[in-house]
């Protein structure tokens, strides 16, 4: 005789695992910081960047790079090509433009410099 019961618990357990995947770890990627900065240079660099869902269930960016003194910031992106740039220092939290380029990399703009992930 089929089991209904068995067979619907089955699958539900089957599709149930798709969805249990763990969120991914900080990946490294290239960075670069380009324009009239002291820390400006064409050559990329190697940054840690780590996507993730906050509490209102937005898509946000954790950054942590070496370069230089070094940075770890939080970036989240809108999209009418603005974000929101949070320094875990407390320095500072801007809302500044940012925009996504011929690439596929993000872009923050900063003032006279900008600096690129690309994610």
């Amino acid at each position: 005789m089929f089991n209904l019961k068995a067979l619907a618990a089955s699958a539900l357990i089957a599709v149930s695992s798709f969805g249990a995947i763990a969120p991914a770890n900080a990946a490294a990627t290239d960075c670069w910081i380009v324009g009239n900065h002291h820390t400006a240079s064409r050559n990329a660099f190697r940054c840690n960047v780590n996507r993730r869902i906050n509490a209102n269930g937005h898509i946000v960016w954790d950054v942590t790079h070496n370069q230089l003194n070094g940075a770890s910031f939080t970036v989240v992106f809108w999209t009418d090509d603005t974000a929101d740039v949070i320094f875990t220092d407390g320095t500072a939290n801007v809302h500044v433009p940012a925009y996504t380029d011929s690439d596929g990399d993000q872009r923050i703009v900063l003032g006279d410099m900008e600096f690129i992930i690309s994610i």
